[in-house]
């Protein structure tokens, strides 16, 4: 290309923003977009190609509806053109980017690009099947194996085995813990606190309180003898703190009975020594509790270590041969795989650059060390666009780093590249914003002030509430009901927003306050094929396909939608030698049954006006979407109905489709698009109090929001399978 003009040279120079909540992110990564195109197609009588990554699909339609928006204000047939061609403007979260590479590159290194994304159902499928047949395996050549499962449930080994398959393709150097890395590890993480110990103490000691210096003294001679305890490798090698034992420390200072009370009208020694010692006291507390600090426990943690690694080996590879077989992958694969094609040939990266003039990518701070890694890789040497905020990071348990944004500032700045700050919210209030940043500001350097878009009015309005939960309260979502309550006069339900960390969390509080007439709608982030009025939908379109589908058939037959009473099908199927039915037998023997006659129509109608017609209409007739209304009245079911039909209707204009294959992707747990599908969102939202994650809720607005169980320390993934 030739050299741009100035103004076009700014808009294409790679350039990172920090947006803040409500600051206007998409507004303007969108108005970014159109600019571009406009001064690229003066300059060059040529469109450009443009690539913007995003986290979630939903983000993804958002900026193409705001997209199409602009090039229609703009009245400029080239523009619209732009935004509605996927060859000149690929928009897609970045999985849905790895997997356009893996398909256009895949091929040279023997990957099939008719792979499809594997949804969470088929996954555990694959992955019990490969821990049965691994463990098998293993089993006979090492019976120890047997030891694991007095440990660990099933459940919780493919689990264990999925991590450390992950673990070893990114970093293939890896090996397990050895009883040496244990005590090395012990060694280093006890000498701070045994050395941090001995100085709380000698300073105590040295006060002039009496019971307070007897104390101390105690407590001093205790933990010196930790600091002088070895273990017999650590002796060999020299090894300080190799055998310091939590518990028995923890033992002997409370064999000293209550510690003297420490007055602060008059106190013994300096409040902040008092301070350390507390925090000191709990952190040896917890040490104590755990067995992963006991170091008699470290000769079974290497030994189970050495079992798990030689299982999870033959797992890894069980569980690609059936991936690869099935050609369907989860995310995670579409990463690790893209990552092993560009360290085995690194040239292909350039290949792909060429396809693009300029890339953006959107909320940069969720994206992990690996993502970036590929990334820079793919883009090396095209222009990019970077927006995203840290204090928004909250994927850490999907191996998102917060960190990588400031890395990647740091890195635009240094090589003459742009930063732009956008801080101003206009999203929240003023006042709430305040709060805010007083009360999140104390907790580190690393937080950035939201700026108000006006002056707060009233200083002294409440804009938080904390209701404090006692253990012993029998139900514990109560305060949530009667603050609901309370705000009844002046607010509607779909005034309030509840946010919780688990899925399992907004069932459960969905539950208690319809119980107590409060009506609720949960958003689920995922699942759609897995809702009951989908599968049923999904039933009907099989059984017009293929009618001769046993398992489906008596599904439908005792189905309400086409009951045939259970004593009858056991009357129609006891002639045959296997007792077993089919469409055939069924159309002889219950020929005056409703249902059978319901069914027979079913399959006429597909002869005469096609499956896809005779399928969406089967939908009111046999009255799954009467029903859908009747027991949802917030429309979320009859919304997926519609969207399943929506879906078959996009899947029958794709080159080479067939009703036989899409049933058996979709039994198959395969998505063919690039992302999970979730739940359809109704036309009309109902007046209900909304209850979502908060990761769902990200960029929403309420006003009014719950967080329940904010005591509650969030622990990540990996956190978890450690304990």
């Amino acid at each position: 290309m030739s050299s741009p003009p100035s103004h076009l040279a700014g808009l294409l120079s790679t350039r990172i923003v920090r947006a803040g909540a409500g600051a206007g992110k998409t507004t303007q990564l969108s108005e970014r977009v159109i600019q571009i195109a406009e001064e690229f197609y003066k300059k060059n009588q040529r469109l450009p190609k443009i690539l913007v990554t995003t986290f979630t699909r939903k983000a993804t339609q958002e900026l193409k509806e705001r997209l199409v928006a602009l090039a229609c204000k703009k009245n400029q047939p080239e523009l619209l053109q732009f935004v509605s061609s996927p060859s000149y403007l690929f928009i897609s979260t970045i999985h849905g980017v790895l997997a356009l590479f893996l398909k256009r590159y895949g091929p040279l290194f023997g990957f099939d690009p008719a792979f499809q994304f594997l949804d969470e159902s088929a996954a555990s499928g694959l992955k019990k099947n490969a821990f049965r047949k691994a463990f098998a395996q293993c089993l006979e050549v090492n019976p120890e194996l047997s030891l694991l499962l007095e440990s660990y449930t099933s459940r919780e080994l493919i689990a264990i085995l999925n991590d450390l398959d992950i673990y070893r393709r990114q970093f293939t150097e890896a090996q397990p813990f050895t009883i040496e890395d244990f005590q090395a590890c012990h060694a280093a993480n006890a000498e701070g606190f045994i050395t941090q110990g001995l100085d709380i103490f000698s300073q105590i000691a040295a006060s002039d309180n009496e019971s307070w210096s007897s104390f101390a003294q105690k407590v001093l001679s205790f933990v010196e003898v930790q600091a002088l305890s070895k273990t017999e490798e650590g002796k060999k090698s020299g090894m300080r703190f190799s055998a310091v034992n939590y518990s028995e420390l923890y033992d002997q200072i409370k064999s000293l009975g209550r510690k003297p009370s420490f007055a602060k009208k008059n106190p013994p020694f300096e409040e902040s020594l008092q301070d350390e010692h507390v925090a000191w006291h709990k952190t040896l507390e917890k040490r104590a509790d755990k067995n992963s600090y006991d170091v008699n426990q470290f000769a079974t943690s290497a030994q189970a270590l050495k079992l798990l690694n030689e299982l999870s080996i033959c797992f890894s590879e069980t569980l690609r041969e059936k991936k690869n077989l099935r050609c369907g992958f989860e995310m995670y694969d579409i990463e690790l795989l893209t990552a092993e094609v560009l360290k085995r040939e690194p040239q292909v990266a350039a290949g792909f650059a060429t396809d693009w003039d300029y890339v953006l990518t959107d909320e940069y701070q969720d994206t992990s060390p690996l993502q970036v890694e590929i990334l820079d890789q793919l883009f090396a040497n095209v222009p990019q666009y970077f927006v995203g905020d840290p204090q928004q990071s909250i994927y850490l348990f999907r191996g998102a780093r917060s960190e990588v944004f400031l890395k990647k500032q740091n890195e635009i700045v240094e090589g003459e590249g742009a930063f732009d700050s956008l801080q101003k919210n206009y999203r929240s209030t003023p006042e709430l914003l305040e709060f805010i940043n007083d009360q999140v500001g104390v907790l580190g350097d690393d937080f950035a002030p939201m700026e108000p878009k006006a002056p707060a009015q009233d200083k002294k309005a409440i804009v938080a509430t904390l209701a404090p939960v006692s253990k012993d309260e029998l139900e514990p979502y109560a305060p949530i009901a009667r603050y609901i309550a309370r705000h009844m006069r002046s607010h509607r339900f779909d005034d309030f927003a509840i946010l919780t960390r688990k899925n399992k969390e907004t069932i459960e509080i969905s539950r208690y306050l319809e119980s107590k007439g409060i009506p609720t709608q949960v958003h689920a982030a995922s699942g759609f094929f897995q809702t009951r009025e989908v599968i049923d939908a999904i039933s009907i379109l099989r059984f017009i396909v293929l009618p001769y589908d046993t398992e489906n058939l008596i599904m439908l037959l005792r189905s309400p939608w086409f009951k045939v009473q259970d004593a009858v099908l056991a009357e129609w199927a006891e002639p045959t030698k296997k007792g077993e039915l089919n469409w055939d037998l069924v159309l002889s023997m219950g020929g005056d049954e409703i249902g059978v006659q319901k069914l027979r129509k079913l399959i006429d109608a597909s002869y005469s006006s096609g499956v896809f017609l005779a399928w969406v209409d089967s939908l009111s007739e046999c009255g799954i979407l009467d029903s859908s209304v009747h027991y949802d009245p917030t429309g979320r079911r009859e919304s997926n109905i519609w969207k399943l039909v929506s879906l078959v209707r996009e899947a029958q204009r794709q080159s080479g489709f067939s009703f036989t294959q899409f049933l058996d992707k979709v039994s198959l747990g395969v998505q063919q698009f690039d992302d999970e599908e979730g739940e359809a969102i109704a036309v009309i939202e109902p007046n209900r109090v909304n209850i979502m994650t908060v990761h769902k809720a990200k960029g929403l607005k309420f006003n009014q929001v719950i967080i329940p169980n904010m005591h509650k320390r969030p622990r990540t993934i990996l956190e978890n399978r450690v304990q």
